[in-house]
């Protein structure tokens, strides 16, 4: 379909190239005003190179609006013809509903010869409620009415599984006695509940429903009941090691060569490091020598992270079923007669034109779904422009296929994508947004998945960075000004007193030898020198008054260091907050240490600022060590000095990194240009990335994937992906931000360990 659509965007652009250069007089909005059946409208009166398009911008109405309002004009317009634009569209209403958070309707546009009854059965409701929710409309409906469709909990699949389970059977129901849905097992010495799953092939949820107030210590001799096995094959995941071959893991695991490559149908003799690999447990000498012989450490790890993880293993099932997944993308197609295209000087600009802006999400995507399908996914992509028009949007939602997709991607606008969410709750369908970072929008929706992380989450990153790094550094949080009582910089004093030291200790020797620096320095210190400046016979007098040392603001009577050259001084920790506003760089300046590194968190997104303060901290960085971490958002940020990042040892938070030397990214890279004779940017490289991670979900854990993300990790181009919710009833939303950093003169990964809660 997608080809389909861009054959005729170019065709339409060679065809009407030729013309493109003729001058259009501007449109003016009518003045006129009047009310008809309690509604106001414009009347434009149709001048000589008006078109539907053209009048529906200058309003701001859709297009089906005007038809709907004026059912002639859908033959075309005619000079000096009157149409009547509604002064407030029916999109506006839909807006206002949504942004009010009002998501107890649903907009359903009617089609030609619909009524009540039909509209009610579609939707699994009430006509009664429908025609509740609708009292302005009678029937029969026209073509192109907005209906209110009410929302109640539960979602229109569920209430149509309800409706077919209240057909009574006229033949007696067959009554199931207990004992033949489970069998018994008595535990032996070593038992525990997840030996037991693996080898019935069952979950430890289901062994616990079964056997009330059972715990993980299984006491020997106890009598279990088992749920019967349902037929599928069950199996534990291997991580390969490295070197590691498939003939040693067969031989570790007791199990032959044939049977693992039954249930791995795609692995290869070759075994990568990290690589998974299904070991089937339907056999007793597996369990039996899981324990003592091939249980990897990764294993070990996610047992108490997923005891019940054998319901999120892979299914091979999953290769069997069609997954029909809906993009969609802005393509702006009704905008290509306005595109400026020289055939005889072709232009790169006209790639930065709204309707080829978004083709790199789609070429990426159509990379991750053809590498899938190779790999035995069965899909079908349904592609639809559907951009910032609200209309437009409702009119592809309402699309009858829609209702059995089993994932959506998009839309991309904030202010479309409310009316794509309401739908996709209603049927339950899971909805990703690529682009946003609003969290607002995974509120009272379970089905949201929000691929951008918000940078509320980066406060835990630089915690890592802190506890890994730069725990004994003295910490500053510098921004332009100062912020409200919910200043993130709030937050971040709170949480990096967690991982930062109590105090930290200098020797008085260290010290007292800074002081004889300062003194040859600066002549005005010399008299901080006693006794020792006369045993070294140093050139120059003492003062009889001894001056005092300024250490990370802490004054030191050099005389008493001198006197106790073999002890120690200790240095509070605190955390000093600088708005730089009222304070310039005063409080650095007095309380920055030379003995250990100064970690300053840098919190603008204005790109001037952090440029002022970097020159200016690079200017005494060869004195004192300084390390700068940038938040929230300076992966953008233009004219940065790369030496200066280099000599701060600056560290900041990525979304959107990618490793030109990983040779994942090479493989992509070189088949994106091969296929699409382009060099990939930023939305290549998410289009791949966000269709990898959600259809391979689907290949592995079918359509109620939902549950198992927790688990789920595959290798992508750009920063890894971790979704978390707030609750029940939330969506979900990324949390993962890559931390990055310079080193020789190059952006490179870190690898953060999470933060372990140990006394300090």
């Amino acid at each position: 379909m997608i080809k389909q659509i861009l054959a005729y965007l170019f065709f339409f652009i060679l065809m009407t190239a030729p013309v493109l250069g003729q001058e259009i007089p501007p449109i003016q909005k009518s003045e006129e005003i009047r009310i008809i059946n309690a509604k106001e409208y414009y009347i434009h009166t149709v001048e000589q190179g008006h078109t539907l398009y053209s009048i529906s911008k200058i309003y701001d109405v859709s297009m089906d609006e005007i038809v709907f309002e004026n059912p002639n004009s859908k033959y075309g317009l005619s000079i000096g013809q009157e149409l009547r634009i509604p002064v407030k569209s029916r999109d506006d209403i839909v807006r206002e509903s949504y942004a009010n958070n009002n998501f107890d309707f649903f907009y359903h546009i009617a089609k030609s010869g619909e009524n009540f009854k039909r509209i009610s059965d579609l939707y699994a409701i009430s006509e009664r409620k429908l025609r509740r929710a609708n009292t302005k409309l009678n029937e029969p409906l026209k073509a192109g009415q907005y209906l209110k469709i009410p929302v109640e909990e539960k979602t229109v699949q569920e209430r149509v599984q309800e409706k077919k389970a209240v057909v009574v059977s006229k033949e007696p129901e067959k009554v199931t006695k207990p004992e033949e849905k489970f069998i018994f097992y008595t535990t032996r010495a070593g038992d525990n509940l997840y030996r037991i799953a693996l080898k019935y092939g069952v979950s430890i949820d289901e062994i616990k429903q079964l056997n009330r107030g059972v715990g993980e210590k299984l006491p020997t001799g106890k009598s279990l009941r088992i749920p019967k096995q349902k037929g599928k094959v069950s199996y534990i995941n291997h991580r390969v090691k490295k070197r590691e071959k498939i003939t040693k893991i067969a031989k570790n695991y007791n199990v032959s060569l044939v049977n693992i490559f039954e249930l791995n149908p795609r692995l290869g003799r070759r075994l990568q490091t990290g690589q998974i690999v299904k070991i089937p447990s339907s056999y007793e000498e597996v369990i039996e020598e899981v324990t003592e012989v091939a249980v990897t450490e990764e294993m070990i790890v996610e047992i108490p992270m997923n005891r019940d993880s054998l319901n999120c293993y892979a299914d091979p099932t999953n290769s069997l079923k069609t997954y029909h997944v809906a993009l969609l993308i802005p393509l702006y197609l009704e905008e290509a007669d306005s595109l400026k295209f020289d055939i005889e000087n072709p232009n790169e600009e006209i790639l930065e034109e709204s309707s080829f802006r978004f083709l790199q999400f789609y070429y990426g995507s159509l990379i991750a779904v053809d590498s899938l399908k190779k790999q035995g996914l069965n899909i079908e992509l349904h592609v639809y422009d559907v951009d910032n028009d609200m209309a437009k949007a409702m009119k592809v939602i309402n699309l009858d296929e829609m209702r059995s997709m089993d994932l959506i991607i998009g839309p991309f606008f904030s202010r479309i994508f409310p009316l794509a969410s309401n739908f996709a709750r209603i049927f339950g369908i899971p909805i990703v947004n690529p682009l946003s970072q609003r969290s607002d929008i995974i509120s009272n929706n379970s089905r949201v998945y929000k691929y951008q992380p918000t940078d509320r989450f980066q406060i835990e990153d630089v915690k890592n960075i802190i506890s890994q790094d730069f725990k004994d550094s003295k910490i500053f949080l510098l921004d332009k000004e100062e912020g409200s009582y919910n200043d993130p910089f709030n937050k971040y004093a709170n949480i990096l007193k967690e991982v930062s030291i109590d105090s930290f200790k200098v020797s008085n020797l260290d010290l007292y030898n800074l002081a004889l620096e300062k003194a040859e320095a600066d002549t005005a210190l010399m008299g901080v020198l006693t006794r020792k400046a006369v045993e070294e016979e140093l050139p120059f007098e003492m003062d009889s008054v001894h001056p005092y040392l300024t250490v990370e603001g802490m004054n030191l009577a050099t005389e008493e260091l001198e006197l106790f050259i073999d002890d120690t001084t200790s240095f509070g920790n605190e955390i000093v907050k600088i708005h730089f506003a009222s304070d310039s760089l005063r409080p650095f300046a007095k309380y920055a240490s030379v003995f250990r590194n100064n970690v300053v968190i840098l919190n603008t997104e204005d790109n001037v600022f952090a440029l002022d303060i970097l020159t200016r901290f690079n200017i005494v960085h060869d004195t004192m060590p300084i390390t700068i971490i940038g938040v929230p958002n300076w992966e953008d940020f233009e004219n940065m000095n790369n030496e200066m990042y280099q000599n701060l040892n600056t560290h900041y938070l990525s979304s959107t990194f990618v490793d030109y030397k990983d040779r994942g990214v090479i493989s992509f890279i070189k088949r994106y240009r091969a296929e699409y004779l382009s060099e990939p940017v930023e939305y290549a490289f998410i289009g791949f990335d966000l269709s990898w991670y959600f259809m391979n979900a689907l290949l592995k854990f079918g359509n109620n994937f939902n549950d198992c993300l927790q688990f789920y990790d595959p290798d992508l181009i750009r920063p890894q992906v971790k979704f978390e919710t707030n609750g029940k009833g939330e969506g979900y939303e990324n949390v993962y931000w890559d931390a990055i950093k310079f080193r020789n003169y190059q952006l490179q990964k870190i690898d953060l360990r999470p933060t372990l809660n140990q006394p300090k």
